[in-house]
């Protein structure tokens, strides 16, 4: 089923490209706002603007989403959520929740105590070096919640565990990345053409 939706998204996101360029090509001979996509100036932005537009998605923070539910799946502590956890388990949470607590406290000392590291200038939490490093601390705070409970439940011993662990649902994904590139492609030519 999944394999015949993306082979359907892929077929209209071919088709779109298209119907995009011709549909700026008619709007502008009665819109005069209207950038036409093929036009010099207008092919001239295609060729060049593939990488800009595909850049233009949030590409660090979807990456680093998905190294830290990868390194979650892997070691197995969701699995605790669903299943009854085994005694080696157990041990292997509490070890997982302290290593939780130290993120949360040291995360707190650098913000309560002198000299207020992640407040702003004025002593605030809005617009500050928390707020701004909010995405990075909740990737590292999983990162090492989910490596403590994979290395002591046993499920991450090896290097090689380490590297699964971080690459297994990137490389699951991985088809995905191209109908991400498409559809920035759609999006972009759409946004520059002014025709909705």
């Amino acid at each position: 089923m999944t394999k015949l939706l993306l082979k359907w998204l892929l077929l209209l996101e071919l088709l779109a490209f298209p119907l995009i360029a011709i549909s700026s090509w008619v709007v502008s001979i009665y819109n005069s706002g209207a950038n036409n996509l093929l036009a010099p100036n207008g092919l001239r932005w295609l060729l060049t603007s593939f990488v800009s537009n595909f850049a233009r998605l949030p590409w660090a923070e979807i990456l680093l989403g998905l190294i830290a539910l990868s390194v979650l799946q892997f070691s197995g502590i969701a699995d605790c959520v669903v299943h009854r956890p085994t005694q080696k388990q157990q041990r292997a949470l509490l070890f997982a929740l302290a290593a939780l607590v130290s993120m949360v406290v040291a995360v707190g000392a650098l913000t309560v105590l002198p000299p207020y590291i992640l407040l702003n200038f004025f002593g605030g939490t809005a617009q500050s070096p928390l707020t701004d490093s909010l995405p990075g601390l909740l990737f590292i705070t999983a990162e090492v919640v989910a490596c403590v409970y994979g290395y002591t439940s046993g499920k991450m011993v090896t290097i090689e565990d380490f590297s699964v662990a971080h690459s297994q649902l990137i490389v699951q994904l991985s088809p995905l990345f191209i109908h991400a590139f498409l559809l920035s492609q759609v999006f972009e030519w759409i946004k520059y053409s002014y025709f909705l």
